[in-house]
């Protein structure tokens, strides 16, 4: 392959096609979402030819020539963010083969790296082995590693051509209007803050609570031939005979199931939040710097890594795992940490989706959803049915939940649980019939949509094929919507010329950082944007939004104890 190593001359015309691969020497594998290393190169690829820069000053004389073009890079979060390293390069459209692939075919490929798009699209391989040397610091390229790094824009250019065949009708509103904008919303999030010192006296605690539990029960929580042993020895009860039921639906049977449950739970946060998590993941300045993404699942949610974010505990408010939260905290004197999420987001989706008269009209009346699903319920069945079921029931069936599977949530027998769900559709009816459409549309196509488009294929040949169908429209749909909101949210940011606050998004919620004297201007505009991007996508389903303020993450939970 031919390409040439001076700047291009032949200006990119407006929207054509430019590949775009930078590469850098003497990063860390493990922190490539933070900026740093050596520049080593830019390639570009397109009509003008196939061009290589070796300095700062050609790489951003080499933006410029191609600035009309329709910039391709492949997981554009990396590139970017070098880029912007070494100077200004404002909000555009940007072509990610990766994202634009995950698009196209989420949940019908696994893997979306370059090499597979390149085996999928041009029947090649890459040689990916180079990429490693990179890792070491070098006065020059050697000329494999040039030609590597120049064949990649060239494959790049090669798939977003092929790619461009296929997004069409809602894929391609998906990407241009909730995937793509994300990019430069994901690039100017802030880090977080931690309390150092607040985490570290709790993981002390936990360590603790974890030993002072594990010595009175006298063995090994974490070990199963010595729990099977013990529990033997304390109930009778053989756990090699229990059918699969777990140590939480055995809790009433002998208060030693909750007692190990709540051992290992302690062990388990010391051993996943302890202080290695601080070490690996907490600069000097008590900022965490994750890796966000833009989609990290089939239904287009978002992911978080180095460190996962979106699984801080929320839960286990008895055993004080919530507290974790806590010590997220403003990076500001005298801020503030904000949280906004959707109230009943998936049941809104699924009223949308199924429009059941009857599930509209609850929203409408803006009633309790989850005690009036459970009171219609009851009048059907003719015997109470608790909130707590009507909340399961809510959050369940609307994606696929079947009778056992409510059983096993919720420890009643599964002829109890059959009728619950036999209850509810009668009640709601459009749902019964939505759920059969959506399920025999999955096996004729292999796929199923969300409201604005997103494609979901499903595996015909999964055990979890007909409750992936139903589910993976709601999922995706909250998805699309919390996307949408936040880049609202980002667009509404620039226009007022204030920073972009948003430091943490988990699935229906976003957690902003908001400096002293700011709060009432950004819950504003939190809440414009999840409304109008509910509208956007949901036309005729009113929604709500609930927000919490205070000195941590934790306050929404801290109210709620």
């Amino acid at each position: 392959m031919e390409y040439s190593k001076v700047v291009p001359a032949q200006p990119a015309k407006k929207g054509e096609f430019v590949g775009l691969d930078i590469e850098m020497m003497g990063q860390d594998a493990a922190r490539l979402h933070i900026p740093h290393g050596e520049f080593a190169c830019l390639s570009i690829a397109y009509s003008g030819g196939i061009y290589q820069v070796t300095s700062i000053a050609e790489a951003q004389h080499t933006l410029q020539v191609v600035k009309a073009g329709q910039w391709v890079f492949q997981n554009a979060l990396y590139d970017l963010r070098q880029l912007r390293r070494f100077f200004n390069i404002s909000p555009r459209p940007i072509w990610d083969t990766m994202l634009v692939e995950r698009v196209l075919w989420g949940g019908y490929y696994s893997a979306f790296a370059l090499d597979d798009l390149a085996r999928r699209y041009l029947g090649m391989r890459m040689e990916k082995e180079i990429r490693t040397s990179f890792e070491r610091v070098a006065a020059i390229m050697t000329k494999k590693q040039s030609d590597y790094a120049a064949k990649d824009a060239a494959v790049l250019l090669s798939i977003a051509e092929e790619q461009n065949k296929l997004l069409v009708g809602g894929m391609k509103k998906v990407y241009w209007e909730i995937d793509a904008p994300m990019i430069w919303c994901i690039l100017d999030m802030p880090p977080v803050k931690v309390d150092v010192d607040g985490w570290t006296k709790l993981v002390e605690e936990f360590q603790m609570m974890a030993g002072q539990l594990e010595g009175e029960l006298g063995f090994n929580v974490m070990s199963g031939p010595q729990v099977k042993a013990a529990v033997k020895n304390m109930t009778g009860i053989s756990l090699d005979n229990t059918q699969g039921l777990t140590l939480e639906s055995l809790i009433p049977e002998h208060p030693v199931f909750k007692r190990i449950i709540d051992t290992r739970a302690y062990r388990k946060a010391v051993s996943t939040y302890g202080l290695s998590w601080l070490k690996k993941n907490v600069d000097e300045e008590g900022l965490v710097h994750p890796s966000w993404r833009v989609t990290g699942a089939e239904t287009g949610r978002t992911a978080c890594a180095s460190p996962n974010l979106q699984q801080i505990p929320a839960r286990n408010i008895e055993l004080g795992m919530h507290r974790y939260r806590n010590q997220f905290i403003s990076k500001y004197e005298g801020g503030s940490m904000v949280t906004f999420d959707v109230v009943q987001q998936e049941p809104r989706i699924t009223a949308y989706m199924t429009q059941d008269e009857t599930l509209i009209e609850l929203i409408k009346k803006g009633v309790d959803l989850h005690q009036a699903v459970a009171d219609m319920v009851s009048k059907v069945l003719g015997r109470k049915v608790s909130r707590a079921d009507g909340k399961t029931l809510n959050l369940g069936l609307g994606y696929g939940l079947s009778a056992y599977g409510l059983a096993q949530r919720t420890g009643m027998s599964e002829q109890d649980a059959e009728q619950l769900v036999v209850g509810y559709f009668k009640v709601f009816r459009g749902v019964d019939g939505w759920i059969n459409l959506t399920r025999n549309q999955a096996r004729a196509n292999e796929y199923v949509e969300t409201a604005v488009g997103r494609r979901i294929h499903i595996n015909p040949y999964s055990t979890q094929a007909e409750n992936s169908a139903i589910n993976a429209p709601i999922q995706g749909g909250a998805a699309d919507h919390t996307k949408l909101a936040i880049s609202l949210l980002w667009k509404k940011c620039r226009a007022a010329k204030i920073h972009f606050p948003v430091t943490m998004m988990v699935h229906d919620e976003i957690v902003m950082d908001v400096e002293k004297g700011t709060v009432n201007e950004y819950k504003r505009m939190a809440k414009e944007a999840w409304l109008e991007a509910a509208a956007i996508l949901f036309p005729g389903i009113p929604f709500a939004v609930e927000s919490a303020t205070g000195a941590s993450w934790g306050a929404k939970l801290e109210e709620q104890k």
